[in-house]
């Protein structure tokens, strides 16, 4: 099942290009990495596709029933495992109709743990 389905898409920052032209499909059970330098857009393509951010050009579309889940790159969280600590941010309502979801629901037992940073897109619930 395809989950996120992003055609053409296109960032940039004041007098500075990020990306341009990526496209990507992401289906049920698919993992990918994000490399590239700071300040390359990283963070930027993965806004785009959870949609936070909107880009300068492209279309992105999500599956039906998909739902997208970020941890912040950097978040501000309580003593234990990550998966505990996004297991509490489930429990606050995000309003309906709200497209993100605490990405704890979506990793796996023991996938990340205190410590290991980086943000994290994942399936569907």
């Amino acid at each position: 099942m395809i989950l996120i389905d992003a055609q053409g898409l296109k960032a940039s920052r004041p007098n500075r290009p990020l990306f341009d032209n990526i496209s990507l499909t992401l289906s049920d059970g698919d993992r990918i990495g994000v490399v590239g330098l700071n300040g390359c857009g990283k963070s930027t393509l993965l806004r785009i596709l959870s949609g936070d951010y909107s880009p300068d050009s492209g279309v992105v579309r999500y599956g039906r029933g998909a739902r997208i889940g970020m941890l912040a790159q950097q978040p501000v969280l309580p003593k234990g495992s990550v998966r505990d600590a996004v297991g509490e941010l489930r429990e606050q309502d995000l309003g309906e109709g709200h497209r993100q979801q605490p990405a704890g629901q979506f990793l796996p037992e023991g996938a990340l743990r205190r410590g290991q940073g980086g943000e994290r897109l994942n399936g569907t619930h």
